[in-house]
């Protein structure tokens, strides 16, 4: 099965069922660190809660879901869109909302917690300079829910290696993942059981950032 849909922020927030294939959104082991700078967050932020209003609609761009059934664990695993839908959940945290589903995944990775946190401390201090009271806030908050859009891409019964290639694809297109991620994702997707995956995951972040260190140069990019 291959579904294109564009869907509201709010529908993919919760459980996701297409066609019977129900399950919530998960982020992958051998996803990249979540590392949006702060010029992205607050670009997204000043587009989201400043310049978008009323019942103006935002598009996002377009996201790629695949549904993994791995042991007992079900649900639509992430290959594109992470950065964004991460920092989605952030801003809808902030404004009061308890229900991102994604703020209860488990980020091993140093890095992406220290983004994380960093955008959290971005993301508090750009809403509470607006002087917004709750009730302005609960607006905010279905109003990004209703009228924020993402075009999504479900895989599901499909082979593995066409998730992949929709995720090369993607990014591709825009700016390009490095050969570092590329390969990454390309190996540790036939690795079946997932702690092993997890541990090398980790194994090959570490390894990345002590060579980042030794020769100054960036391996990320989003």
């Amino acid at each position: 099965m291959v579904e294109l849909e564009r869907k509201k922020l709010g529908e993919l927030l919760g459980v996701i069922n297409i066609k019977g294939y129900e399950g919530s959104i998960t982020i992958p082991d051998y996803q990249r660190t979540y590392c949006w700078p702060e010029k992205n967050v607050i670009l997204l932020m000043d587009d989201l809660l400043i310049k978008k209003h009323g019942n103006h609609s935002y598009h996002m761009g377009t996201i790629i879901l695949n549904y993994s059934e791995k042991d007992i664990k079900k649900g639509w695993e992430i290959i594109d869109g992470q950065q964004r839908m991460v920092t989605l959940s952030l801003v809808l945290e902030a404004l009061g909302d308890d229900t991102p589903s994604l703020l209860g995944e488990k980020f091993l990775s140093k890095r992406a917690n220290e983004y994380i946190a960093y955008n959290k401390y971005l993301i508090k201090n750009f809403i509470d300079r607006q002087g917004w009271d709750n009730e302005e806030k609960k607006n905010k908050i279905i109003t990004i829910r209703n009228n924020s859009s993402l075009d999504v891409l479900f895989l599901h019964n499909e082979p593995i290696d066409l998730a992949y290639t929709f995720f090369s694809a993607q990014n591709d297109r825009g700016k390009p993942l490095t050969d570092y991620e590329l390969l990454k994702s390309h190996h540790l997707r036939y690795i079946p059981w997932e702690p092993q995956q997890m541990h090398l995951a980790q194994k090959c972040d570490r390894l990345l950032l002590t060579m980042k260190g030794k020769k100054g140069t960036t391996a990320f990019r989003l």
